[in-house]
């Protein structure tokens, strides 16, 4: 991950176990724990902002496509989400 600089519990957890796989379960850990953002392809919600989803929400993930194959880009920080909007 040469350039990456984590910017949260979860990033550093994610180089961590990316460095020495016996640090995955404590990734997971903290995975479990942490803030998510994604991208929905719905409308705009009514009131913008962070929110907690409820068990059974149906959420629309938008895709994105790198060489041919679709991702769902997933972040743990408002800095890496903005910059990939930008």
């Amino acid at each position: 991950m040469s350039g990456f600089r984590p910017a949260n519990d979860l990033e550093r957890a994610l180089v961590a176990a990316a460095d020495d796989p016996a640090n995955t379960p404590a990734f997971y850990r903290t995975l479990i724990d942490s803030t998510l953002l994604v991208i929905e392809e719905s409308a705009a919600p009514e009131q913008p902002g962070q929110r907690t989803l409820e068990a059974g929400t149906l959420l629309h993930l938008r895709p994105i496509e790198i060489d041919g194959q679709p991702y769902v880009p997933v972040f743990s920080a408002i800095s890496g989400l903005q910059a990939f909007i930008d």
